[in-house]
């Protein structure tokens, strides 16, 4: 059966947050009737030290604070998932994407994804930070460059990983978007901008995790043996050390342990460590924590998707600036109007719990938002099949 729609967005590698995403648009695509796949995608080969060269030259020039731009090695360095237990966690999170993420069976790359056009009628590009830099810049991929003009475009929450769009970006939007038949963005402040460079409406839309409630994953997770009723759960991406301390105090003060989702060898070390979970167990981990401490996007968005009293960092020091990434966590709070749950300068400042009252009225106006906007997709994908 020929598949009518492919999407593009990463959906492999050690990252829970890109792997839900993935699943949540697929799996409510399938929900709706659509037949759809990932692109299994590939780079022909791997950049030169002389094009590495250029490319950071590219980034500072075209970062609007390149003069404080330095060298960050730390959070990027991802090294160690060459060695144990993290080679064994990646073949885990592998293993999940085989079974829950389908995608096409041809391994597509630079010199033959134009063949794609064959296979697809309908393209989307889906979520996480597909309109990056740092995912576009030797080939824009996720702008859909190859796609022939009577192919049928579309974008599901893409993210530029910042609201600080540069004159790169600019390139890329002006000379590429204009041919997708509808389009939205995962940043408000983002959508507004491309509205605004392209003349035409581009829709704010939720990371498609949303597209699912609470008690949705909850049928889907899968348990986690050992863990104590109550706990504190750290899902931290970054290094900073401000996350491990204040959720070792405020485990102090409530007198509850605190648990580590293993991510990185930095808490390794700690007392309890959840390791080499898969992304359904992670979920888990999520539902039944007494309190969140994250400094991820996803694991944000999960905690208020599942109404969990929360506090997020940013993943980056505020004085290093390479991607200009912490900005997403003061939109993402802000849409809540959660702006408190945001641990800036007083390390051992608790805000109060969460009054979901307020909050849920938000998440479910801009659900219906996403219901509405994702449908439009399907309308357009099923009339051109009648």
């Amino acid at each position: 059966m020929k598949c009518k729609l492919a999407l593009l967005a990463p959906f492999m590698g050690a990252n829970f947050g890109t792997l839900l995403q993935a699943y949540a648009l697929s799996r409510y695509l399938h929900n709706q009737g659509i037949n759809c796949e990932y692109i299994h995608y590939t780079s022909v080969r791997k950049s030169n030290f002389f094009e590495r060269v250029v490319k950071k030259i590219h980034r500072i020039i075209n970062n609007p604070h390149h003069n404080k731009l330095v060298e960050y090695r730390g959070i990027d360095d991802y090294s160690f998932m060459n060695k144990s237990p993290y080679k064994e966690w990646q073949l885990i999170m592998d293993a999940f994407s085989k079974q829950y993420i389908p995608c096409s069976n041809i391994l597509y790359n630079d010199l033959t994804i134009r063949q794609c056009n064959k296979v697809y009628d309908s393209f989307i590009v889906g979520s996480d930070q597909t309109w990056s830099i740092e995912r576009n810049e030797r080939y824009a991929l996720y702008f859909l460059p190859f796609a022939k003009n009577n192919k049928s475009l579309f974008s599901y929450a893409p993210s530029f990983g910042t609201t600080m769009l540069t004159k790169y970006h600019e390139g890329l939007i002006l000379k590429y978007l204009p041919k997708f038949a509808i389009l939205s963005c995962r940043e408000r402040k983002n959508a507004d901008s491309l509205s605004r460079l392209l003349r035409k409406s581009v829709f704010y839309v939720l990371d498609p995790t949303m597209l699912f409630n609470k008690e949705q994953w909850g049928e889907l997770s899968e348990p986690v043996f050992g863990l104590p009723q109550k706990y504190i759960l750290v899902y931290a991406l970054g290094e900073r050390d401000a996350i491990s301390k204040f959720a070792e105090y405020i485990g102090e003060q409530q007198n509850i342990p605190v648990y580590y989702i293993l991510t990185r060898p930095k808490y390794e070390t700690k007392k309890n460590v959840l390791s080499q979970l898969n992304p359904f167990q992670f979920l888990f981990a999520l539902l039944h924590a007494s309190t969140i401490v994250t400094d991820s996007f996803h694991g944000t968005l999960f905690s208020i998707n599942f109404e969990k009293n929360f506090y997020s960092f940013y993943k980056r020091d505020p004085d290093v600036c390479v991607l200009n990434d912490n900005d997403r966590m003061d939109e993402l709070l802000s849409t809540f109007q959660l702006q408190n749950r945001l641990i800036k300068d007083s390390l051992y400042s608790q805000n109060a719990s969460i009054n979901y009252e307020s909050v849920r009225p938000i998440v479910e106006e801009l659900r219906q938002k996403s219901y509405e906007y994702i449908n439009l997709i399907i309308d357009f994908v099923n009339t051109k099949h009648e």
